[in-house]
This record gives structure tokens, C-alpha cells and sequence, in this order.
């Protein structure tokens, strides 16, 4: 049991000017939660507010397209542009793990909010290329995900090793696995 409070605010702005049509949006947030035998502070035994693992401070998303006109062999082009920015997450990770009294693997944890992921960056383009015919048309494209090529994590595994001064107390070592690099992809839309 416990209890918690959230506020924020979003305001999202509609584009269309000289070709450009799209968005672009950004949220504020703030989420806290005090939950009974969680977030122990160990000096005095007291639970102690955290944000939760989906706290998201700040969230901004552009979202851009700009068609040319018949520019490339008869097609008409069409550029997208798509940015997002978070802020990272909360998460809590184990600190230290040694083995109990009953010969079992036991870990020491943060406390939930003590780190925070890296912020997520990513920006992506495309190109399409559209031949219209009397009831069908073909659109070739190129997009390029995470143009910039940032390492955006996805999630963090831990990897636990005996101390060689104290082989019953482990340090623990964070790998990060990022989410997409950068990606190129060459396709195309048929409609009839």
C-alpha cells in the first residue's frame, strides 16, 4: 500500500507552411510514489518518495514532411523528418550481491530512482519517390533510422564476480544493450 501523485502538461503545435506539413509536441511530467517497504532509507527505516520506472520528465516529438513535386523522373518527392528526445528513466539496480547464511546468492539493491537511463535520441529520414497512374500508384523508398547513429539503451543486464580480496562478496558490472544503430531500409509501396 502507499500512495503517489503525478502532474504535467503537453502542448503539441500543428506545422503546415510552405510545403512543411506535420507536428511537433512536447510533455512535461512529474510522477512520485511512496509504497510502504519500498525505498527503505537504512538510517532510519523510513520509506523514502521515488519516481516509478516510467517517470518522464521532459518528451519532445517533431514530425515533418515536405513534398517537392515532380522533381525526379516524373515522381513527385517527399522528404520526412521524425526527432524524439526523452528524458531517461528511473531504475534501481543491484549494487553488491554475496552469499547468505543459507549458502544462497543474495543482492543488495539501489534505491529505485538512484540512476537514471541515458536520455533517448533519435533522428530519422526518408525518401519517397511517387508515380501516380490512372487507379494505382508506386512509391519507392529510402529511410535511414537513428540517422546520428545514437546509442540508445534498451535495457541493462548485470554480470556478478567473486572480490579476489573476498571471495563471498560479489562486485556487480553493468553491460547496457542499445536499441537500434543506425539502419537503412530500401522498400516500396504498391497501391491498386
Amino acid at each position: 500500500m502507499g500512495k503517489g501523485y503525478s502532474f504535467g502538461s503537453d502542448i503539441l503545435l500543428k506545422t503546415n507552411w510552405k510545403g512543411f506539413e506535420g507536428f511537433v509536441g512536447y510533455s512535461f511530467g512529474v510522477t512520485k510514489r511512496k509504497i510502504e517497504y519500498v525505498n527503505t532509507n537504512p538510517e532510519n527505516s523510513q520509506q523514502q518518495s521515488f519516481f516509478p520506472k516510467y517517470d518522464r520528465s521532459h518528451q519532445i516529438n517533431i514530425i515533418e514532411n515536405y513534398t517537392i513535386g515532380k522533381k525526379f523522373l516524373g515522381s513527385t518527392v517527399n522528404i520526412g523528418l521524425s526527432y524524439a528526445f526523452y528524458t531517461g528513466q528511473p531504475y534501481y539496480s543491484p549494487e553488491m550481491w554475496y552469499i547468505g547464511r543459507d549458502g544462497n546468492l543474495v543482492s543488495v539493491n539501489s534505491y529505485q530512482d538512484r540512476h537514471r537511463l541515458p536520455n533517448y535520441s533519435r533522428f530519422d529520414i526518408s525518401f519517397k519517390f511517387k508515380w501516380d497512374h490512372e487507379s494505382w500508384f508506386i512509391e519507392p523508398y529510402l529511410q535511414i533510422i537513428n540517422m546520428f547513429n545514437h546509442h540508445n539503451v534498451w535495457y541493462i543486464d548485470y554480470e556478478s564476480r567473486p572480490m579476489e580480496s573476498a571471495p563471498y562478496i560479489f562486485t556487480v558490472k553493468e553491460n547496457k544493450a542499445n536499441m537500434f544503430p543506425r539502419l537503412p531500409f530500401i522498400g516500396v509501396n504498391i497501391h491498386f
